[in-house]
């Protein structure tokens, strides 16, 4: 039954017409006891009883004589519990050949912890940003720097900050099925959040150079909604490149081998 559960299984063979002949009740015991288990015949007392008279009570410290019928009895006491013991205290056989053992290799779970946690207080500044963005969006200097492209900025921030929870997610915390939606999952947010803080930036820069380029300083005035439109295009150009990579080359999970390497154990 062990054998096919793919238990490890130890054959004893025993004279049983001499098991337990002249052994030591407590030797045994205080033997067992090391291997951290207490025998079902431990702690055991005898007495005499013949008609009405029955004697005090006596420690047994003996074994019982030979060819006594109890002998494969105590036996079977004994080393019916051996097995347990051996899987309880991953006693092993000797291995009398290599075992390879493969195992994946997962990211470091301390290390993932830390970064998540940066991640967080990250999120939660540029939150703060962003309150404070909209909160004072009718400020003069706040409005001089085009609020809607701070907010912009903020959220392809929060965007790129969401995909560092993904990005950490591998093999050990999902299924095979679910990891590569995961690959493209986080890819898309980590570009889409990275082209709407870059695409913002970069149409805050160009408003800046297309003003001052003007050599006769004349009054020229770029709207919020044109550089919106320069995000958009950005976005839209995004898109249909991931889209096209999607149809024609999906992400795919793939398994790669390392070199063997010696365990300790």
């Amino acid at each position: 039954m062990y054998a096919d559960a793919g238990d490890h299984s130890i054959l004893v063979l025993l004279d049983l017409s001499a098991a337990f002949d002249t052994v030591d009740h407590v030797t045994l015991v205080d033997m067992l006891r090391v291997c951290f288990s207490s025998p079902p015949t431990s702690n055991r007392t005898f007495a005499v009883v013949m008609n009405n008279f029955v004697s005090s009570h006596a420690s047994l410290s003996s074994g019982v004589p030979q060819s006594s019928i109890l002998g494969p009895i105590l036996f079977s006491l004994y080393m019916l519990p051996l097995g347990h013991i051996i899987r309880q205290f991953r006693v092993e056989p000797p291995k009398d050949r290599t075992f390879v053992r493969l195992q994946r290799r997962h990211i470091n779970v301390p290390l993932y912890s830390i970064l998540s946690t940066i991640t967080i207080l990250g999120m939660l500044m540029a939150g703060a940003f962003l309150f404070f963005n909209i909160k004072n969006r009718n400020h003069r200097l706040i409005k001089m720097s085009s609020p809607y492209m701070n907010n912009l900025i903020i959220l392809g921030g929060l965007l790129s900050y969401a995909s560092i929870f993904l990005f950490g997610l591998d093999g050990g915390f999902v299924s095979d099925k679910e990891f590569e939606t995961l690959c493209t999952v986080r890819t898309w947010i980590l570009i889409v959040g990275y082209t709407t803080a870059f695409g913002a930036m970069f149409a805050k820069t160009w408003r800046v150079h297309a003003i001052f380029k003007n050599v006769k300083m004349k009054k020229k005035i770029i709207k919020d909604q044109k550089l919106l439109i320069i995000v958009g295009g950005m976005l839209l150009i995004d898109l249909c490149i991931l889209i096209c990579w999607q149809i024609v080359d999906p992400l795919k999970r793939t398994v790669e081998e390392y070199s063997l390497e010696v365990s300790g154990s």
